[in-house]
């Protein structure tokens, strides 16, 4: 039983060194280095899947303000990605919501046309 909880350990620590070297961050999503590891590592150790995009928004109503997207981009099958909503609240970054999202959200929630038509909401 430890030996797997090391081994998955081991698994979720090389992850999150991939997704801090591999993962999207929009350019209009200004994070400090701290923030981006502290993102990085909370959804590499939630999360099996690779980071394939980091993004800023406006506040939601549960208060998020970064989305982050998951899964594998190189599966020959279709799969469903899967997305967070995170909050930093007393300094720290906790998921306010998750959930399955497709193909064609997940672009559209990093595409550079999704964010110039939520400035001009706004």
């Amino acid at each position: 039983m430890v030996f797997a909880m090391l081994g998955l350990a081991g698994c979720a620590e090389n992850r999150y060194r991939w997704n801090l070297t591999h993962a999207y961050v929009t350019p209009w999503t200004h994070l400090s280095p701290a923030d981006h590891d502290a993102i990085v590592r909370l959804i590499s150790y939630r999360d099996q899947m690779p980071i394939i995009g980091i993004t800023h928004h406006r506040p939601s109503k549960d208060g998020s303000t970064i989305s982050v997207f998951t899964g594998n981009v190189n599966q020959l099958t279709y799969s469903y990605y899967h997305g967070y909503d995170l909050e930093k609240e007393n300094g720290t970054w906790r998921i306010t919501f998750h959930g399955d999202a497709s193909h064609t959200i997940t672009g559209l929630s990093l595409s550079e046309q999704e964010h110039e038509l939520e400035e001009r909401r706004h």
